[in-house]
């Protein structure tokens, strides 16, 4: 399938990741250029200096692991069309295209703080005024806006409504529906398990890529003899060939010891609480907004492009100048 090696990156975890003309435009739009600087593991890279790698890699990586997988079934004689093999690749691709600055970090500041907004005050902002809450809504629902976003509805929402994002997608004759499809879950998608299961596209490339980054050695998985073992069952149902049931069992116990010793690692743990009190007091203090409607603004505007983990620190330097504490 020619059409998917338009261009080639080198990358240090799985090599040359090949790329459609489609997916190389994708990754040249605003919001994709965005995760260069937003980094996977947080703060992470102060305990372990080379554990620094970014959202962008990450997404190349699993783009690469759906490859892979999506070659197995067709090798395995299962019929799947270029335009379904694109979009599943699109899927993989975008897949934390939605993630705030400092990833999981900031998202559950976020949704503890507009928890506590709900319960202290009626009306907080994105929930009872929606005078301009129509732009970037799905139009086709009357229902007022959530007080905030986990990154996987803000990604939907850059996808659907990213300016270039939709110009790339026009000019490449993309039908977003079709990706549109691949997210939602149903008895006729037998391939979201590539995008979103215990072993999908993203978790093969981040054990592997933590463990060459950061000098752990618990993500030393053969990974691409996983990926390279999916097949479809009887039913039709997205499964791994029995052969590689003890590859599986390594990567899922490697996972626990990786959580446990680079993102739960002490001082790692002690670094992110200090992230996360800095986040609640940029919050608190309207050094930027995170609430539904703040991010459909940033989408509609080209904002979002912008509202990176520098962004951010940049609100902390600002706090700093102000504060005794």
């Amino acid at each position: 399938m020619t059409r998917f090696h338009h261009k080639r990156v080198t990358d240090p975890v799985h090599g040359a990741i090949s790329l459609s003309r489609l997916e190389s435009d994708v990754t040249s739009t605003r919001v994709f250029q965005r995760l260069h600087n937003v980094r996977q593991l947080g703060l992470a890279h102060l305990v372990f200096p080379g554990a620094n790698y970014s959202r962008f890699s990450h997404s190349l990586g699993a783009l690469h692991n759906a490859g892979i997988m999506l070659d197995a079934l067709i090798a395995s004689d299962n019929a799947i069309d270029d335009d379904t093999v694109q979009s599943v690749r699109l899927a993989a691709l975008l897949h934390d295209i939605g993630h705030y600055p400092f990833s999981h970090a900031t998202e559950h500041v976020v949704a503890d703080f507009y928890a506590a907004s709900l319960l202290s005050e009626s009306g907080v902002a994105g929930v009872s005024n929606t005078s301009d809450s129509s732009e970037g809504a799905d139009e086709t629902s009357s229902a007022p806006l959530p007080t905030h976003f986990d990154h996987e509805t803000l990604s939907a929402q850059i996808i659907a409504h990213d300016a270039e994002l939709k110009d790339v997608f026009q000019r490449n004759s993309f039908d977003i529906s079709l990706l549109e499809k691949v997210f939602q879950p149903g008895p006729d998608n037998n391939l979201l398990p590539i995008i979103s299961s215990d072993l999908d596209c993203d978790r093969l490339d981040y054990l592997r890529r933590t463990a060459h980054f950061s000098g752990a050695p618990y993500g030393s998985v053969d990974i691409r003899f996983i990926a390279a073992s999916a097949m479809l069952d009887s039913s039709g149902q997205f499964c791994f060939s029995h052969k590689a049931m003890r590859a599986a069992d390594h990567l899922l116990v490697s996972r626990y010891y990786d959580y446990v010793q680079v993102p739960f690692q002490k001082t790692a743990s002690g670094l992110e609480w200090s992230l996360v009190t800095g986040l609640k007091a940029c919050l608190s203090q309207n050094q930027f907004s995170c609430s539904a409607k703040a991010m459909i603004s940033m989408i509609a505007n080209g904002e979002w492009s912008k509202f990176d983990d520098q962004h951010v620190v940049g609100c902390f330097r600002e706090i700093r100048k102000n504060s005794s504490d």
